[in-house]
């Protein structure tokens, strides 16, 4: 066990920053020797990541509550704000911890205690955004060449595998390629688009989900909350290689506003375009708004799913490693792409719906698990670096955060507003909206806040080989713990 702790704390792999060279790093800590990088390029990554057909689709949901321009606007720009604030601190943890936030999770969770929560949150968020995104990218595809969707799928699939499996240097060099050529594209796909701008539309009490407006707006904020908390499984993954001493300011910073602006900007056009939209499906709908220029845009619907799922299958394959399954990160990649793959083909004529269903069932039971993770770093101490052998200790097998998460999530069930299930509450008082994510996060939060005044279910690493686990990280973490 202690030679097991010791080999995924300091072990140096070499990697280096060449994207040339195939990541050796699975869900390893990465030791202070490999660490490399620069804060800026959390801004490129994420910015890249945000490029994408989904995220202005997501400017329709609006419509279909009936709200107004400036209500859907303002929910737009609060649900930003909200996920941009969550993903920018998460990236810090990291920096700080140098593991992915599936092993982080381990910390309240314990070992055994996070393998449901990553089977049902980072798995299924990670084929789940592969699917969606692809199927989307298939049909853009197909809008320029007359191909097969199962081909097009699987040539998008074949260049995504070869990203995830090469791993985190070339990702971020895609992605910073990509910020460029995706920001360029999406830039003049806004300019078209906007030609069909309305500035003026109001409530509608006649929109196929009208519940009022105080509960319609809501509920639009929790749709651009939930897309960010798609992605808040994921935001330590990208960052843990940046060195320790990197400022935290500028790396919670630079990933804020990489999810920010790309929100705001295609969350607001979407908003704008939705009444002219609504009535297509959403690649048709891109066609029709850029007219003769519609090739180029499909062009960029396809390129955007690229770096998108990279990051989304390389987390999704630090997942699978997380439950224990014994292969490399490159086969869980692997693992990810193909069960992607048969999902987009089964789910092709029908993503839009599968999509709002996803973007929703997906942030109910996020929200209560990044919460709980939030208050183990800050309130908990899991921010002292002499603690990290806990993380890889099996025999802290369940902790309170694992009953804390379960409790955020069954608090939220009531409150759910969800096509196959509306919960009780929720049913009873319509003008209320969508509260899950909020109720799923504050009971969460409470629980985790008793918890932490219990014994720990089990004895941690800490307690049974302080003197091992300090051995195991170098010096310069010990000054900062």
């Amino acid at each position: 066990m202690e030679q097991e702790q010791n080999a995924q704390l300091s072990t140096d792999l070499n990697y280096g920053a060449s994207a040339r060279t195939i990541e050796p790093y699975g869900i390893e800590h990465i030791p202070e020797t490999d660490r490399h990088g620069k804060p800026y390029t959390q801004f490129t990554t994420w910015l890249s990541a945000n490029l994408t057909l989904s995220l202005l689709i997501t400017g329709f949901f609006p419509a279909l509550l009936g709200l107004s321009v400036w209500q859907s606007l303002s929910a737009v720009v609060v649900g930003s704000l909200l996920g941009a604030l969550l993903m920018g601190v998460l990236s810090t943890m990291g920096v700080r911890l140098g593991v992915p936030v599936q092993i982080q999770a381990r910390g309240p969770l314990g070992f055994l205690g996070n393998l449901l929560p990553v089977s049902f949150v980072n798995v299924f968020a990670s084929v789940g955004w592969a699917v969606v995104n692809t199927v989307f990218a298939a049909l853009a595809l197909q809008q320029i060449i007359n191909i097969p969707f199962w081909l097009g799928a699987g040539l998008i699939f074949a260049v995504v595998a070869i990203f995830s499996v090469w791993g985190y240097n070339l990702l971020h060099l895609i992605n910073k390629i990509g910020s460029v050529i995706l920001g360029v594209l999406f830039l003049i796909i806004t300019i078209l688009a906007l030609r069909q701008a309305d500035w003026s539309f109001g409530v509608n009490t006649e929109a196929p989900v009208y519940i009022g407006e105080g509960g319609g707006w809501i509920t639009a904020v929790g749709f651009f909350l939930a897309w960010s908390l798609a992605w808040a499984p994921f935001a330590s993954d990208f960052a843990r290689y940046l060195p320790i001493k990197t400022s935290a300011k500028r790396v919670a910073s630079f990933t804020a506003l990489g999810n920010l602006v790309p929100s705001l900007w295609l969350g607001c056009t979407g908003v704008l375009v939705s009444n002219f939209a609504g009535g297509l499906a959403p690649v048709e709908a891109i066609a029709e708004l850029t007219g003769d220029w519609a090739p180029l845009a499909m062009a960029a619907l396809v390129l955007g799913c690229l770096p998108t799922n990279g990051l989304v299958v390389y987390g999704g394959a630090l997942s699978v490693l997380t439950l224990g399954i014994k292969v490399s990160r490159q086969v869980g990649a692997m693992l990810i792409v193909v069960v992607a793959y048969i999902i987009a083909l089964l789910l092709q004529d029908n993503i839009y719906t599968t999509f709002y269903d996803f973007l929703l069932l997906s942030g109910y039971f996020i929200a209560p698990y990044m919460v709980v993770v939030l208050l183990d770093y800050f309130v908990g101490g899991r921010r002292r670096l002499d603690r990290l052998g806990e993380l890889f200790d099996k025999r802290r097998a369940v902790e309170w955060g694992f009953f804390a998460w379960l409790i955020g999530c069954a608090a939220s069930v009531p409150f759910w507003v969800w096509t196959k299930w509306t919960g009780p509450i929720a049913a009873a008082n319509p003008e209320l909206g969508d509260l899950s994510h909020y109720v799923g996060a504050l009971v969460a939060a409470v629980a985790y806040l008793v918890f932490l005044r219990f014994r720990p279910l089990s004895r941690t690493a800490t307690d049974l080989h302080l003197s091992e686990t300090r051995t195991a990280i170098p010096s310069s973490y010990e000054k900062q713990g």
